[in-house]
C-alpha cells in the first residue's frame, strides 16, 4: 500500500498531519497537529 504525503491547507506542514477517520461523503479526514484543524483533501457537497 502506498503513503500519500498528505500536507495541511492551512499551515502547510506535513509532518504534524495524521488520518481522523472518514467525513460523510466517504472521503478520508485528516487532523494537523500543528495548528489543530481537521480537514479533507476531497469534499463532497
Amino acid at each position: 500500500m502506498a503513503k500519500v504525503d498528505v500536507s495541511c491547507r492551512y499551515c502547510h506542514t506535513s509532518e504534524h498531519v495524521k488520518g481522523h477517520g472518514k467525513g460523510n461523503g466517504g472521503h478520508p479526514r485528516y487532523r494537523c497537529y500543528a495548528c489543530c484543524k481537521v480537514f479533507q483533501l476531497e469534499y463532497t457537497y
